[in-house]
């Protein structure tokens, strides 16, 4: 039996169809990947969240929210630098996200790059100049900063 899937330039009233569209067709949705990987998350499942995330990712790589998941998962499984990327990639879209500058911002010290933490701190502070974590945040890179000089 011939799948919808096997011809990647099919049609539906002489319109092409991209073929994340065709999969959405099989049943697997982003919506469902991305509950799933929530949910594995949140029960610190790290690798089924980032096998549902990357998922995700393959059906609709335009879908800004799952990098910031991927970061988010990555981070938690100590991958600093693929984390980084991905909120890298989030932030692109989303410039606004206090939290996802915080979040970039412990990842990078994590990794200790504490100069970039530094500045992904602050950037989340210029947008909010009340939010505490990001305060502290940039207080407590300033101090690793200096224990190193």
């Amino acid at each position: 039996m011939l799948s919808v899937l096997s011809y990647p330039s099919c049609k539906i009233n002489n319109n092409p169809i991209r073929q994340n569209a065709l999969q959405s067709f099989t049943g697997s949705d982003i919506s469902d990947l991305l509950a799933k990987g929530d949910k594995a998350l949140n029960e610190n499942k790290y690798s089924e969240a980032l096998n549902a995330y990357e998922q995700a990712n393959k059906l609709n790589p335009d879908e800004n929210i799952v990098y910031k998941k991927l970061g988010k998962t990555q981070f938690h499984m100590k991958d600093y630098a693929s984390s980084e990327k991905n909120y890298e990639i989030y932030l692109q879209k989303s410039p606004e996200d206090i939290d996802a500058w915080i979040e970039l911002g412990e990842t990078q010290r994590q990794a200790g790059f504490y100069q970039k933490a530094l500045k992904s701190f602050e950037k989340a502070y210029s947008l909010d100049s009340s939010n505490d974590l990001a305060n502290r945040s940039i207080l407590e890179t300033k101090n690793n900063i200096l224990s190193i000089y």
